[in-house]
């Protein structure tokens, strides 16, 4: 999977993914404008390297959304109190990889981007697969590409 920002994990299933709510998808990412954000610093949690985003509000938004929409969806299955928004860059429980990733990264920061889609990435066994985009800021944009799995939105 590319570096990215979690809206909601675990999302519905592939056969719950239906024209209607990739639609509904679509409506949201269309009312939502393009996230002007800057990453200035790296963090780790178990098992994860990540880049912090500034501003955090608007994923946290995103979240709360995609939460009301689908009120049986919770962010990692409810495994955590608070949902810390954060760019994912790998996963890993090797600590020597963590701090080459820290020092390769660190002296490039503060990273600035326009943020301008949104996308759905399905579980095929340990691969990550593109499932479809919707444009950020876009009346009704629509969705791309079918694919089956477990997804990530």
């Amino acid at each position: 999977m590319p570096a990215h920002i979690t809206v909601m994990y675990p999302f519905l299933s592939s056969h719950q993914l239906t024209a209607d709510v990739l639609s509904a998808l679509a409506d949201l990412c269309g009312r939502t404008p393009p996230i002007d954000v800057t990453f200035r610093s790296v963090g780790t949690f178990p098992g994860v390297v990540y880049l912090a985003p500034t501003p955090k509000e608007e994923f946290r938004g995103l979240t709360e959304q995609v939460t009301e929409m689908w009120p049986g969806l919770r962010p990692y299955e409810g495994a955590h109190a608070h949902v810390v928004p954060h760019l994912t860059l790998a996963h890993t429980d090797d600590a020597g990889l963590v701090r080459r990733i820290a020092e390769e990264v660190e002296p490039q920061l503060p990273i600035s981007s326009a943020l301008n889609q949104a996308c759905i990435f399905e579980l095929f066994g340990a691969r990550w697969r593109h499932r479809a985009s919707m444009p950020l800021g876009e009346s009704h944009g629509g969705a791309s590409s079918p694919a089956r799995g477990t997804t990530s939105w």
